[in-house]
């Protein structure tokens, strides 16, 4: 298929390095692509590894998975575009001041802590304010490690038991989220290698967005297909989000909160991303009539002997309930 020359403009005009796939072969590439030597005539499968199973299934919509150039992962977004998949990586400046962030957020861990231990719950206000500021501080520090130095914490877990404890302790909170939540699980124990304090922050944000984008009903899913798992998470909520305009993945875009206090600066939808990447899968965003639907697939893998018991509980706040934090812009005062 021979490119437009629109779509030969759009690649020379965009300022990040973008190419275009079509029948699994690279057939144009950009100024700022090349720099990662990527070339015409490339199979995508020297790109995309372990991701191919599910860049194969893409059918419409936007899809989020990493490219491997080198020894290097790469975030990229991809969108069909006149027959073709359009993908675009990030900018090589974007990364700059997600490092800065980090610096800057490791020398806030502490004192964070210790004002933290000092606020009692005679003071739900100011509880859940610093709850709010602990999960910005969390995400600024983690968010580069996550994406950049790429070392998920792979453990053999139950998978099915793991996802029931946690939306138990998510739809126990539904109304001080105001929002109605169903979850349909797995029907039977399946152990897998997972990053539980990763995967479980990626769940929490992407209830959070949900419920930011005024839903009343978010409808989540974990099945089985083959070797991956398909987590669904469907809302009802406004039609006006930033899928329209490709800048759901983008740093510091920042969904509007229920009432707008501007407690987020846009992370939570990289450590999604990040989350999906660290277990050789992929973010699928589709726009809906009635709200958005983001499927997150999971590699199943099994690579240790050493079962994690589902009642010893990963901490990665320090001893605090990890909902009341993740979701602390969408909560009611009442529940600090």
């Amino acid at each position: 298929m021979e490119l437009s020359n629109m779509v030969v403009h759009l690649l020379e005009t965009l300022e990040r390095p973008a190419f275009v796939v079509c029948d699994g072969k690279i057939v144009h590439v950009n100024q700022f692509a090349q720099k990662y030597h990527i070339q015409t005539d490339m199979e995508l499968s020297e790109l995309l590894q372990s991701q191919m199973p599910q860049y194969q299934a893409f059918e419409g919509g936007q899809l989020e998975l990493t490219l491997t150039i080198g020894e290097l992962d790469h975030p990229a977004s991809v969108q069909k575009l006149d027959g073709m998949d359009l993908f675009l990586m990030e900018k090589e400046a974007q990364s700059a001041p997600l490092q800065a962030l980090a610096l800057a957020s490791q020398k806030l861990r502490v004192p964070l802590a210790n004002l933290m231990s000092v606020i009692d719950e005679t003071n739900p206000s100011a509880n859940r304010a610093l709850h709010q500021l602990h999960r910005i501080v969390s995400n600024m520090s983690d968010v580069q490690r996550y994406r950049i130095n790429r070392k998920p914490k792979l453990q053999l877990v139950d998978v099915a038991a793991f996802m029931d404890s946690l939306m138990e302790s998510i739809i126990a909170r539904e109304d001080s989220l105001n929002t109605k939540i169903q979850y349909t699980g797995l029907t039977a124990s399946l152990f897998c290698m997972i990053d539980e304090e990763l995967l479980e922050r990626a769940i929490l944000n992407m209830i959070s967005n949900s419920v930011k984008a005024e839903s009343s009903q978010i409808q989540v899913s974990l099945s089985r297909k083959d070797n991956l798992l398909r987590l669904i998470v469907k809302d009802n909520g406004r039609s006006d989000r930033s899928i329209i305009n490709n800048k759901l993945f983008s740093h510091y875009e920042r969904e509007p909160g229920i009432d707008d206090q501007g407690t987020g600066i846009g992370l939570g939808m990289l450590l999604i991303q990040a989350a999906a990447s660290a277990h050789n899968g992929a973010i699928f965003v589709e726009k809906q009539d009635d709200g958005l639907s983001i499927t997150m697939s999971i590699a199943i893998t099994a690579g240790s002997t050493s079962v994690r018991s589902p009642g010893i509980k990963i901490d990665y706040l320090g001893g605090r309930d990890h909902v009341l934090t993740e979701l602390s812009d969408c909560l009611q005062i009442s529940e600090y």
